[in-house]
């Protein structure tokens, strides 16, 4: 019986980064700016004129939610950081992904939608300070930038498994 071990280490100086790595934190970053990105419609709102402000008027749902998936966005770039490897960027992808269909759908929910919907009462967007037109060119917005990200990182996560799987 012969045993064979495979003895090949690779040395690097300790602040010597991959290009892979480089690329993660990269990637980290641009999940962090659309997230800031993704704040500003509530930003606006809340530090806009407001009529009748008192102390106990809260977010509306719409909001909340955009502060929600910020708050993921941030949570999946510090993973990314954390966890610097091509599965890491694809799952990122996948985020980024199921957002880019969240508001795909949003866009069409204000170009299709009436006000008064029930769907759109829920979310508090009829009577809040943006008009459905701007509202839908946001969410435009979001998908080139969501969609675009979510691009570039499946690519460079398929590129990353490929070459590590020749690596072998």
């Amino acid at each position: 019986m012969s045993l064979v071990v495979d003895a090949h280490v690779e040395v690097r100086r300790a602040n010597q980064r991959s290009a892979e790595h480089q690329a993660v934190q990269l990637l980290a970053s641009a999940v962090v700016l659309v997230a800031a990105f993704n704040v500003i419609p509530v930003l606006l709102s809340v530090l806009g004129p407001r009529e009748t402000w008192n102390a106990s008027s809260t977010l509306e749902r719409w909001a909340v939610g955009l502060l929600w998936i910020s708050i993921v966005y941030v949570v999946y770039a510090f993973y990314l950081v954390q966890i610097p490897d091509w599965s890491s960027i694809r799952v990122v992808a996948l985020v980024t992904l199921t957002v880019t269909s969240l508001h795909a759908a949003l866009a069409g929910l204000r170009l299709l939608v009436a006000g008064g919907n029930w769907l759109t009462q829920y979310l508090d967007l009829d009577g809040n300070r943006f008009s459905s037109a701007q509202e839908a060119g946001w969410c435009f917005i979001m998908v080139l930038l969501t969609g675009s990200l979510s691009y570039a990182a499946g690519r460079y996560s398929s590129r990353w498994s490929r070459a590590a799987g020749m690596r072998r």
